[in-house]
């Protein structure tokens, strides 16, 4: 039995893959965790920089690939490739069956991949316990249990200035985050 948890980053685009790559790094270096990559819309494709070719140079194995654009770049077709990607991924997710979904970004395949593995019941309670475990306050649990149950509803989907007009200093990318605090994803479970 696989004691690891699955982390499956779903990459959309080139943007995507730079924002979550580091992440990705430290999810595949920590002994606990079990990465699997799936990679979807224009990340496959050629005219974008075929993205999905970097991410194996960088080391990466692809778990799945998810073909869903749809031609046009209008309201239209971006609303199909939305749907097409509710009929893939889905399918992906039974396969790997991950114990969490991660995903950045705010286009089409983001909100493709929310909305799926919301319906999927992918159960956010073993990393919020793991976030509870490391000693995050009750404050803080309860902030994110509430992002958390945004996100599954996809009730969260903006982004403000309120960081930044609360202390002074804008909000930092996950990238940033994880480079800040690679030390702490790192470490064994329990350590």
């Amino acid at each position: 039995m696989n004691s690891r948890r699955r982390v499956c980053v779903v990459v959309g685009s080139r943007a995507n893959y730079s924002s979550i790559k580091s992440a990705m790094c430290a999810i595949r270096g920590h002994r606990g965790l079990e990465l699997q990559v799936v990679v979807m819309a224009s990340a496959l494709l050629n005219r974008f920089g075929s993205v999905v070719d970097l991410i194996e140079r960088d080391g990466f194995a692809i778990a799945a690939r998810a073909s869903v654009i749809v031609e046009g770049e209008t309201p239209v077709t971006m609303a199909k490739s939305t749907g097409l990607g509710l009929v893939e991924l889905p399918t992906i997710f039974d396969i790997l069956k991950p114990d969490v979904v991660v995903s950045v970004g705010d286009r089409f395949e983001t909100m493709a991949t929310a909305i799926a593995a919301a319906y999927m019941n992918i159960p956010l309670e073993p990393w919020l316990e793991r976030i509870r475990s490391i000693g995050a306050s009750g404050h803080q649990m309860a902030h994110f249990e509430s992002m958390a149950k945004l996100h599954q509803d996809n009730r969260y989907d903006r982004s403000s200035g309120d960081v930044e007009l609360l202390t002074g200093v804008p909000p930092m990318s996950i990238e940033d985050f994880v480079r800040m605090h690679q030390n702490d994803f790192t470490k064994a479970p329990g350590a």
